[in-house]
């Protein structure tokens, strides 16, 4: 039994193909993708999938969840130079509202907010960038 507060397990999604598959060949279309779950499972099992979330940042965890296949020296390549510009620049906390505040020390703020400003000033476009 499946807890349907929790989503659905990339297990289950995997058995659902794998009848589908039975009965010939498959196509996944997911028209509210969450997290990406199917989309993974579906790609694993070899089988064309697609998929849709309205939500801007659970789509975004998705997109990042499916960049799995980047390739590890050029992802730690990239995080390296995000350091690295980060050490260059000063961190602001005066824009954040006050719940991240209250979540965050100053100096933890500041750290996280000079990682974003690096990371952005960084971002070209690549698997590597946007898994960053």
């Amino acid at each position: 039994m499946r807890d349907e507060r929790a989503g659905f397990s990339a297990s289950w999604v995997e058995t659902v193909i794998a009848k589908a598959l039975e009965r010939g060949s498959a196509t996944v279309f997911d028209p509210f993708a969450g997290a990406g779950t199917t989309l993974l499972a579906a790609e694993k099992m070899g089988v064309e999938c697609l998929g849709v979330e309205a939500h801007p940042f659970v789509a975004r965890i998705a997109s990042a969840k499916l960049l799995y296949r980047t390739d590890p020296a050029l992802y730690l390549e990239h995080i390296r130079k995000v350091k690295i510009r980060a050490e260059n620049l000063s961190g602001c906390v005066d824009n954040y509202p006050a719940l991240i505040r209250s979540c965050f020390s100053d100096r933890s703020l500041e750290g996280l907010n000079r990682l974003w400003q690096a990371w952005k000033q960084l971002a070209d476009d690549s698997p590597q960038s946007e898994l960053v």
